[in-house]
């Protein structure tokens, strides 16, 4: 029988790079042939419920998936309120990562996550990954397009992070890194899925330039989707 500890995972901790290598932990934890690793990534402020029950509860004939929720303090109250009910559907063919950029230690002391159900779960029954502060490696926007045309999503968003601490100012970096995922999706060969990655892009260009959301969000956000899609 499967336990909520083999199929429930908690990473916190500031630094990108040490959350990016605990989930190598969870993956070589979960995947004995790292071939089938099956990666299913959300962001808290992007979810929207319907969209995310149909995909968390439908059952995978790929075998296991890891289901890595980033951000996750951000999560509305009734998508946790969601998990929390459904937890026992979802572990039956998935494991679910919460990932959160803080120290655990300030985790324990805050009052309102430490009596939230859902977190209060985690923190009794999930296996926990506390991760250190930790330099970045100096990462080049070559690093960044190399991981981006091979498709690797953990390595273009360790990359693209690395870039982001690396500038004083991100107007000009998002637009070229912008310019960069645009390329890439004008290169898909598939019609449909060319369609659905450009219409992505567009958005973030608007969420960018006319709504002034935070580059770095916004460029996450798109290249989850296009890599994904």
């Amino acid at each position: 029988m499967v336990t909520l500890q083999e199929r429930l995972f908690l990473i916190t901790g500031p630094q990108f790079s040490q959350r990016q290598r605990a989930l190598e932990v969870i993956k070589k934890k979960v995947f004995r042939d790292l071939s089938a690793f099956n990666l299913l990534t959300f962001y808290a402020d992007d979810i929207e419920l319907n969209d995310f029950s149909e995909k968390v509860l439908t059952v995978s004939f790929e075998g296991a998936r890891i289901i890595l929720i980033r951000d996750a303090l951000r999560l509305s109250a009734e998508v946790r309120q969601f998990i929390f009910e459904n937890i026992k559907k979802i572990i039956l063919s998935n494991c679910i990562a919460l990932e959160v950029e803080k120290e655990y230690k300030r985790l324990q002391e805050e009052k309102k996550i430490t009596t939230d159900t859902l977190f209060g779960l985690f923190f009794a029954q999930a296996t926990i990954l506390k991760t250190a502060p930790a330099l970045d490696e100096q990462v080049t926007f070559e690093t960044f397009k190399t991981n981006l045309f091979r498709r690797d999503l953990p390595g273009s968003l360790y990359a693209l992070q690395a870039l982001f601490s690396q500038r004083t100012r991100d107007d000009r970096l998002g637009l070229q890194i912008l310019g960069l995922l645009i390329s890439a999706g004008a290169q898909e060969r598939d019609p449909g899925k060319k369609e659905k990655k450009m219409i992505y892009l567009w958005e973030a260009d608007r969420a960018i330039k006319e709504k002034g959301i935070d580059s770095q969000t916004v460029l996450s956000v798109a290249l989850t989707k296009i890599l994904n899609t």
